[in-house]
């Protein structure tokens, strides 16, 4: 049994056996040339794996071409959605790699550990379902910039829900829920209501201060009726999405302390199995 280490990046760093013997190290560029390139059937740079005939780097939606620092193709996210950043729609990470990071081949997201972005390592992609429902740019600054919708501050009671719409203009907003349903225990607070027509996310507000931050056991729920939920929680915000059948949680505002990034990756790992999001397994 071989095992992997990642660094921040999620790109391996070195492989031990079951001894906890070192196998190999492995060092990269911050475009991501390997000093040592890991064997074919071994995720490398930021945990995708390299075709051993052409060098590129396959990140789920495109390939990348480490030496020239840009993908082969363009990226599916149009310049409509982020004038700014996806104008050149060859480039990774913003051409910053150090700032940016490409989970899954397309546009370039903020963060480049996992305080910032964490998915679940339960995936299988030849399990999956290959579904795909995550925030939008210009949904995500309705989540940042209007957080106070659903933002509850310590001493609140109950949690707060809401859904993001589109406005006339093209915009986004958040609405907050009407006849939301809450419920509170010693340990959990949650809310739910009807999903109105037209919504594009759900956001909710944790209740500073009692609940594991920006954590929840259930808020892959959402992503059943293909909707990202966003989380508020001591003024940082949060989404849950799914990429390619692959269960992730991205920070749009702050970061994960270090007790929420252990609790935010069992949660995704046990949400990422559940048989809305995965196959069961081929049975011989």
């Amino acid at each position: 049994m071989t095992f992997l280490h990642h660094d921040a990046r999620m790109s391996l760093a070195a492989t031990t056996d079951a001894s906890g013997a070192i196998l190999s190290r492995h060092l990269w560029s911050p475009y991501g040339e390997p000093d040592v390139a890991p064997a074919a059937s071994t995720p490398g740079y930021s945990g995708h794996l390299t075709d051993a005939d052409t060098g590129l780097v396959y990140m789920g939606q495109r390939y990348y071409d480490p030496a020239l620092g840009v993908f082969i193709s363009a990226d599916p996210v149009t310049a409509r959605e982020n004038p700014l950043s996806a104008f050149n729609r060859y480039r990774y990470a913003n051409s910053n790699p150090y700032r940016f990071f490409g989970p899954d081949g397309r546009s370039a997201w903020p963060g480049s550990s996992k305080s910032n972005f964490i998915q679940a390592d339960t995936y299988d992609s030849s399990r999956s379902t290959g579904q795909t429902s995550h925030a939008s740019t210009s949904v995500g600054n309705a989540m940042v910039g209007q957080k106070g919708v659903v933002a509850v501050k310590e001493g609140g009671s109950v949690e707060k829900i809401g859904f993001v719409v589109a406005t006339e203009g093209g915009d986004h907003k958040v609405e907050l829920a009407a006849n939301a349903t809450t419920a509170s225990t010693a340990t959990t607070d949650s809310a739910s209501a009807a999903v109105p027509k037209g919504a594009e996310a759900v956001i909710h507000g944790h209740i500073d201060g009692r609940t594991d931050g920006v954590v929840s056991p259930a808020d892959a729920a959402p992503l059943k009726q293909g909707l990202p939920n966003g989380v508020v929680s001591t003024g940082r915000v949060g989404v849950t999405e799914i990429v390619g059948g692959r269960q992730q949680f991205r920070m749009l505002n702050g970061r994960m302390t270090s007790r929420e990034i252990r609790l935010q990756q069992r949660s995704l790992d046990r949400q990422q199995t559940q048989p809305e999001f995965m196959k069961p397994e081929a049975r011989p």
